[in-house]
């Protein structure tokens, strides 16, 4: 079971630590929804299930590529933006993206900010990063760098 598996909900989770009979067996039944400690992991997790080489997903990212090679060799932890961008690198879908903030312990996209329902639309509709930011500087939001 890998990253963009569903998760759990929250009130799926409340039901499970209640009945639980001891924390070890709620842990493993439920080590899969937790969110990731280490970011690196998980991105390379990500490439390996999309079947995306690094160097494409990179490139897409529209990332420094030294720097985005750092945050996949777990050198360096990224921002949200970061993430987002390289979610586009990725192709990942809105649902995978927004597991993807939330298990890396990151705000996901909140539909009533308008910046980030640009970003939802975009995903919604496959469109690639540059086209995204195009439509972000039109209504005067920060773009994903």
């Amino acid at each position: 079971m890998g990253i963009l598996t569903k998760e759990k909900s929250t009130d799926e989770m409340w039901n499970e630590i209640k009945s639980a009979d001891d924390y070890e067996s709620f842990a493993a039944n439920n080590s899969e929804t937790f969110t990731f400690t280490d970011i690196s992991e998980c991105l390379n997790n990500l490439l390996a299930e999309k079947n995306i080489p690094l160097k494409e997903a990179v490139k897409r990212s529209g990332l420094d590529r030294t720097y985005a090679y750092h945050i996949f060799s777990g050198k360096k932890i990224p921002s949200r933006d970061k993430l987002i961008a390289i979610a586009f690198g990725i192709k990942l879908t809105l649902e995978e993206t927004q597991t993807l903030l939330k298990r890396t312990r990151n705000r996901p996209l909140y539909p009533k900010d308008e910046r980030d329902s640009v970003i939802i639309y975009a995903l919604l509709n496959g469109q690639r990063l540059d086209i995204t930011n195009e439509r972000l500087y039109e209504r005067d939001c920060d773009l994903i760098q």
